[in-house]
């Protein structure tokens, strides 16, 4: 191993440039689906400077790439600056971690991000990680992507990375970490075998549009049988920018294993004033085998109202076969200070007035409260005509089974010439 322990601050490369740790005598790429065997032998450090320093900083390349590959960036504020315009990648390497990828490695005070794009103008761009095993990062701290501009600019692709995870797949170095996006359309793995991440901690949106996260595992360990002590979950929440109140919009969230282990959250996804957001086939609460249950499940998903603005329009599963998530067992810590409903799904924004979420063909299942809450305030009494804009359950007088078939009579009072599903 050479390391380069960094005494004074780093410049910017501001070229079209390829730094790649592989070059070197010993190097090796890994070659495994499950864990990593690449051997690194370039360590940038940065524990001897002062807070607030940043190693590699990826600077100006208009239309052109800039990629580092093979290195191990440890001991900064920030490993991996993107700051200006540019195609950057950065892949293959370990950051935040010690050689090994076996433990996180802090700057000398505060704390770490180990990759950080702050979109300014039109052009930023970053790729972390692939769907190619040869290209996964082993992510100690923190994948922080941000716009400050109005309206938001920039992009992102996350893709085929450990974060918070060992090098070798066995443990968790850092049960916090996590994916953190403000305002940016971010692509969070992919459709493609392997494009999928594994997030000991948690992944937060925030006001992004258009966003995608997909096939990852979040809170476990690779198997997606494990659950992380520190998972956080998914949260889609808004952004304040330029004092415009900007909420997560038209974001997909597919087929991804989410967990969390805080009892102090409200839910393993919340959607705090979201809209337009799909949520299908995902695992919420269970491990990957969609049946066992997984870490702590105050509530399954919560859609709540957040500075004024409430979730409206939102799509949890869907009306083709396949479409629906598994949202189980929800069932709070009986240690927690504060005892959420443990309902499979909460809509804090049930009234009709606020914009209808659409909560259709899931298997919701285990939980102590209700499958699904409206009002998030347990199960609300019926009122007359369907007044105040929650929908009113049915009343069920009978259930008779005969010659094969069950034929079940009741009644519904709510609003008159209005279609309903059951």
């Amino acid at each position: 191993m050479h390391t380069i322990a960094v005494q004074s601050a780093l410049p910017a490369l501001n070229s079209v440039i390829t730094i790649d740790g592989y070059t070197q005598p010993g190097a090796k790429p890994n070659s495994l689906a499950v864990g990593t065997n690449a051997v690194l032998v370039i360590e940038i450090n940065g524990s001897n400077l002062p807070a607030g320093q940043t190693g590699v900083t990826l600077g100006f390349a208009p239309g052109d790439a800039q990629t580092i590959r093979g290195l191990v960036i440890n001991g900064f504020s920030t490993n991996v600056g993107v700051t200006d315009v540019g195609q950057h990648k950065i892949v293959a390497c370990y950051l935040g971690t010690n050689p090994a990828g076996a433990a996180t490695v802090p700057p000398s005070s505060g704390t770490s991000v180990d990759v950080r794009l702050n979109a300014v103008t039109f052009g930023f761009s970053a790729t972390v990680g692939s769907s190619a095993s040869a290209d996964r990062n082993v992510v100690g701290f923190e994948i922080n992507f941000a716009s400050s501009a109005f309206p938001p600019t920039g992009s992102g692709v996350v893709q085929g990375n450990y974060v918070g995870i060992s090098a070798d797949g066995r443990s968790f170095i850092n049960p916090r970490s996590r994916v953190s996006v403000t305002s940016i359309p971010v692509q969070i793995g992919g459709s493609a075998d392997g494009a999928g991440n594994v997030i000991a901690g948690r992944v937060e949106l925030a006001g992004t549009n258009g966003a995608l996260v997909q096939r990852n595992l979040i809170g476990t360990d690779p198997t997606g049988t494990v659950a992380s002590p520190g998972g956080g979950g998914l949260d889609l929440s808004w952004a304040s920018i330029f004092h415009v109140t900007v909420p997560t919009r038209s974001t997909t969230v597919f087929h991804n294993v989410i967990v969390s282990a805080d009892p102090a959250r409200a839910a393993v996804v919340s959607i705090l004033g979201g809209s337009t957001n799909t949520f299908q086939q995902n695992f919420i609460g269970v491990s990957a085998d969609g049946k066992t249950p997984l870490g702590v499940r105050p509530e399954g998903i919560a859609l709540m109202r957040a500075v004024l603005v409430d979730p409206a329009n939102n799509t949890i599963g869907g009306t083709n076969i396949g479409d629906g998530n598994v949202i189980a067992f929800a069932a709070p810590d009986p240690t927690a200070s504060s005892q959420p409903t443990a309902a499979g799904v909460t809509d804090g924004g049930a009234r009709a007035s606020y914009g209808r979420n659409f909560i259709e063909g899931n298997s919701i299942t285990g939980s102590r409260g209700l499958g699904i809450d409206l009002g998030a305030a347990g199960v609300t009494p019926n009122d007359v005509g369907d007044a105040d804009g929650i929908q009113n359950y049915p009343v069920l007088s009978s259930a008779i089974f005969a010659n094969g078939t069950v034929e079940v009579t009741g009644s519904l009072n709510s609003q008159p010439d209005t279609s309903f599903s059951n």
